[in-house]
């Protein structure tokens, strides 16, 4: 884990001065859970929050695998790049720390969404269905 970039990683240049604070969350699984706040002048503008799949499964495949379960950036902030580097930077500590395989699941009509996931190297991997079923009383 010597390289000091990710071989994914593409390089975001912003003129805008923010701050990344990246911390590591224990919790039940061998790797910790990672959360990125983005901050400009100490207000919070934006807040990445990556899962330990092995949180909620033994299997030692899912002990280096997680999931980006949060994802929010303020309104006015977004199309300037941020966002980008935010989840750039959480996926890279999360690397970092040990994690292989990152994943999201996300609704299929938030489009400008999926060209975001897609420019830091996520990848469409099925369409999946929703069903729904109801109790009669």
């Amino acid at each position: 884990m010597g390289l000091e970039r990710h071989p994914d990683e593409k390089r975001v240049e912003t003129d805008i001065a923010v701050e990344i604070e990246l911390s590591a969350e224990a919790g039940r699984a061998e790797l910790p859970n990672v959360r990125g706040k983005l901050l400009r002048n100490g207000h919070e503008i934006g807040e990445c929050f990556v899962h330990s799949a092995g949180e909620i499964s033994s299997a030692p495949k899912a002990q280096t695998a997680c999931s980006l379960d949060h994802f929010v950036l303020d309104e006015d902030e977004r199309g300037k790049g941020l966002g980008r580097h935010l989840l750039q930077e959480t996926l890279k500590e999360a690397w970092r720390l040990g994690y292989v395989r990152a994943g999201l699941e996300k609704n299929a009509r938030y489009y400008d969404r999926h060209l975001l996931y897609s420019s830091v190297g996520f990848r469409v991997m099925d369409n999946c269905y929703k069903f729904r079923k109801r109790f009669n009383a």
